[in-house]
């Protein structure tokens, strides 16, 4: 057991035995003891003799010296007082600021997750769009290329139809020989 929850053990037992023998009679007071003797000085105005009395009195220094809060001296002889020392409050409320802080970090830590994700997110989405983006360009480049290839073919095909107009004989009429002027002197319209 510590001490600390020892010492009011102590003196609660002392207290109720004290008023116990109170009670039967059996505890003498004198007017030979005063309160700076080696005899305790009880709260309730009598004097405590013996290993009890020293007790109670040890123990109530040691409470009074950590905390410093006056004892209720208005509560009941029978019932304890529990006060929380300064101490004590000292660490539950450090305890408190703690697990505001530990909470408060923990929250901090989730945002930043969650901006993180996001960002990480933001930053996929950008490059799948650029990725359809070139891939976009890409199949318009090669469309392009295809009809660029179509409309060479076709001028192709057209030319070689034009110039099939023109069949050079060995004798030719008037009108045939004026077509293939016409087909030598231009490009298929």
């Amino acid at each position: 057991m510590k001490r600390s929850t020892l010492a009011p053990l102590v003196a609660i037992l002392a207290l109720s035995l004290t008023m116990d023998a109170n009670a039967r009679g059996r505890i003498r007071i004198s007017s030979s003891h005063s309160p700076s003797s080696s005899a305790a000085y009880h709260p309730s105005g009598s004097s405590l003799s013996g290993d009890v009395g020293a007790a109670v009195a040890r123990g109530a220094l040691r409470s009074n010296s950590g905390s410093s809060a006056p004892q209720d001296a208005s509560a009941g002889i029978g019932t304890p007082v529990v006060q929380e020392s300064e101490y004590q409050r000292q660490i539950r409320q450090e305890k408190a600021e703690a697990r505001s802080k530990a909470n408060a970090d923990l929250a901090a830590a989730r945002q930043e997750q969650t901006a993180a994700l996001e960002e990480k997110r933001r930053q996929e989405a950008e490059t799948a769009l650029q990725a359809a983006n070139k891939a976009e360009q890409r199949r318009a480049a090669q469309e392009a290329a295809k009809d660029k290839e179509t409309a060479m073919l076709d001028r192709k095909r057209r030319q070689a139809a034009w110039e099939a107009r023109c069949e050079t004989k060995p004798v030719m009429t008037d009108e045939e020989i004026a077509t293939c002027k016409e087909v030598w002197s231009r490009p298929a319209p």
